[in-house]
């Protein structure tokens, strides 16, 4: 007795004193579908927003990190679809291959899925589901491995060049010709203006010499005849200058219209007679 009482008094090494609570503690926590779904949709609404903003990458790096963070299949697929927007985005074929490789991630989680051994306390997603989480995953590492090419082929063609603006075509001595137009106008109304002027001034003079006419009646009068002379003036001088260029524009611009349709070059062929009969004399302008 005393012999048995001394072995069951003796401590246990250190090693074997294992309590239940420190097993139960180093157990992972249970997670299921439905947790993963809770976190899963806070991640998809902050990358969503950063997609719709433009900011492709970003939106890209928000899903891969959570993804990796929680080994969601479904946010390695999401982060596998941004990636590869931003690539054709940047035209960035290591984006790309980014993509491929979260899709291929997204499968090995997929496959741990439908493994009976998988432990059953871990389960991101449901099992009806991962069937149509492993074809979106080789559809889009099908995706990624046509997009690769597309950026490569682009990336090997040099860019086309910019597109000429097409200019359309003016006709031999337009430009001379509405220009000489158009002077011709002004010109023939500043010397109208000039004709006017004249016949104003002459009216004013008129009613200058007239003797009942003096005082302040006269001073007015003659500032009327001095600014009727003036514009008699101007306008004959500056009209006729005006005019003479519109007249050269007309006739240089109608001119070079006639020279590009040919009507320049005539040629004249006539037989020769008296001394030099016989031959043949060319005349024209050329």
């Amino acid at each position: 007795m005393s012999l048995a009482f001394a072995l069951a008094s003796t401590s246990l090494p250190a090693a074997a004193q294992v309590r239940p609570t420190q097993a139960w503690a180093i157990k992972e926590p249970k997670v299921t579908p439905a947790d993963a779904q809770a976190r899963r949709v806070a991640v998809q609404q902050r990358a969503r927003s950063l997609s719709e903003a433009g900011a492709l990458w970003e939106a890209a790096s928000e899903y891969d990190d959570a993804a990796l963070e929680q080994g969601d299949p479904v946010l390695f697929l999401d982060a596998a679809q941004a990636y590869f927007e931003a690539a054709r985005q940047d035209g960035d074929v290591a984006l790309a291959h980014r993509g491929i490789e979260r899709a291929k991630m997204a499968l090995d989680v997929a496959y741990f899925h439908l493994d009976s051994a998988a432990d059953n306390d871990f389960r991101l997603v449901e099992s009806s589901d991962v069937a149509g989480l492993i074809v979106r995953a080789n559809e889009l590492v099908a995706r990624g491995e046509a997009l690769i090419d597309e950026l490569e082929r682009d990336a090997a063609s040099p860019p086309p060049p910019p597109e000429a603006k097409r200019e359309r075509d003016t006709p031999p001595g337009r430009i001379k010709i509405v220009s000489g137009a158009a002077l011709t106008t002004v010109g023939s109304g500043l010397l109208v203006m000039g004709v006017v002027g004249l016949g104003l001034g002459a009216a004013r003079q008129r009613e200058a010499q007239d003797p009942t006419v003096y005082g302040e009646e006269y001073d007015a009068v003659e500032q009327r005849g001095k600014r009727a002379n003036v514009i008699a003036g101007v306008g004959l001088a500056v009209g006729a200058v005006v005019t003479a260029a519109g007249i050269a524009l007309l006739v240089s611009g109608k001119k070079d219209a006639k020279r590009a349709r040919g009507g320049d070059k005539v040629v004249h062929m006539s037989p020769m007679f008296g001394a030099r009969a016989g031959g043949l004399t060319l005349s024209g302008r050329f």
